[in-house]
C-alpha cells in the first residue's frame, strides 16, 4: 500500500461511522419532533420578549432597556433550538442595538461587538443594549450551546 492512502478497511470503517452518525442524528431529530408534536416542550410566557422597564445590569431581567433603540434583536431559545439562527443584521456605527432574549434552559449569550455576555436563567427574559462603535462583523452566539444567533455587520 502506498504511503498516505487509506486502506479499504479504513474507508469502510469511516463510511460506517458517517452512516451511523447520520442515522443517530435522524433518530434524535425525529424524537424531538415527536416530543414537540405531543406538547412536551417548555412553555415560555407569551410576554417574554415584551419591552421591560429600564434598570441597570447585564443579567436576565435587569439589564438596561434601549429606549429609542435603532436595532432590536429578539432571541428565543427553546428545546435546543435558537431563533434567529445565523442571520446577518446590518447596523451603522453610532446606532443603539438592543438584544432581548429568553431561554428555556440556563444559557449565556455573548455579543462580540461590545464584549457583553447576557446571562439567562431558565424562563427569565433578559435584555441588554449598547452603541455600535466599531466597524466590522461581530458574532452573537450562545456560550453553553455554542450556536450562532446572528452576525452584526457594522458599517
Amino acid at each position: 500500500m502506498a504511503r498516505g492512502y487509506a486502506s479499504l478497511d479504513t474507508i469502510r470503517d469511516w463510511r460506517f461511522l458517517q452512516m451511523s452518525t447520520r442515522r443517530g442524528l435522524a433518530v434524535v431529530v425525529i424524537l424531538l419532533n415527536l416530543n414537540a408534536a405531543a406538547g412536551c416542550v417548555a412553555e415560555l410566557p407569551a410576554s417574554a420578549l415584551a419591552p421591560a422597564a429600564p434598570s441597570g445590569s447585564a443579567s436576565a431581567g435587569s439589564s438596561p432597556s434601549a429606549i429609542g433603540a435603532d436595532v432590536t434583536i429578539a432571541i428565543m431559545i427553546a428545546g435546543g433550538t435558537v431563533s434567529p439562527s445565523g442571520v446577518d443584521v446590518g447596523v451603522r456605527v453610532g446606532q443603539r442595538v438592543q438584544v432581548k432574549a429568553i431561554s428555556d434552559v440556563a444559557e449565556s449569550i455573548h455579543i462580540h461587538a461590545s464584549d457583553i455576555t447576557l446571562t439567562l436563567p431558565p424562563a427569565v427574559p433578559g435584555e441588554v443594549s449598547f452603541t455600535a462603535d466599531q466597524v466590522g462583523v461581530f458574532e452573537v452566539h450562545t456560550e453553553e450551546g455554542a450556536k450562532l444567533i446572528a452576525r452584526l455587520i457594522v458599517s
